[in-house]
């Protein structure tokens, strides 16, 4: 089973997972049912420029761009993204910001705070995801907006923790539309790119 197949399975075939490169202006939608065909042409255009997949599956094609949180039908999980600390500004602009994921554990546990199910590399910073079992399905708006604001209030606590305890500024990333990178792809911030990659804490 691949990665994409790992992280969806259970999800309703016909929500549509979204591609999108800014830089290789690329916009496309995959349905759960053929993820297979979405990690292929992830890691294809991957060696052509960034590219990037949506965290959480919509639950219809939006009217225009790569849609917004209102579109969205499920979600795997939270995601929270943990910028590394680099000297070039073409990387992170923010550099109050952890070195290692090393460092990033160490404020996790001493904030009491659980340890997420997988980290991944994104070349330059991190992706902590905390997985669901199975994945949350929005069946109303209602339902949705209910999910947002709990991964709104982590994400906000995650943040002021980093704050207090460590002195850290990470950006809000707590849109359920969110884009990220999957492993086995390449980040383009650096020349030569570097690897995105599952990476053990």
């Amino acid at each position: 089973m691949t990665y994409l197949e790992k992280l969806y399975r259970n999800t309703p075939a016909d929500h549509l997972l979204p591609i999108w490169s800014k830089t290789l202006g690329i916009t496309e939608f995959y349905s759960v049912a053929e993820i297979d065909r979405a990690e292929q042409r992830l890691i294809e255009l991957s060696r052509k420029g960034d590219i990037y997949h949506g965290w959480c599956p919509l639950k219809h094609k939006p009217a225009k761009g790569r849609g917004t949180s209102d579109d969205v039908g499920s979600s795997p999980g939270v995601m929270f993204d943990a910028d590394l600390f680099s000297s070039d500004p073409k990387v992170h602009k923010q550099t109050e910001l952890p070195g290692s994921v090393g460092e990033v554990m160490s404020w996790l546990d001493d904030a009491g705070i659980d340890r997420p199910t997988q980290v991944r590399s994104s070349g330059n910073g991190l992706y902590l995801d905390w997985l669901h079992a199975e994945p949350a399905v929005f069946t109303s708006d209602d339902d949705r907006k209910r999910y947002a604001k709990v991964v709104k209030d982590f994400h906000a606590a995650l943040r002021k923790s980093a704050l207090v305890l460590r002195a850290w500024r990470f950006d809000n990333t707590s849109d359920l539309a969110r884009v990220t990178r999957m492993p086995g792809t390449l980040n383009h911030k650096t020349n030569p790119p570097k690897p995105v990659e599952v990476i053990n804490v």
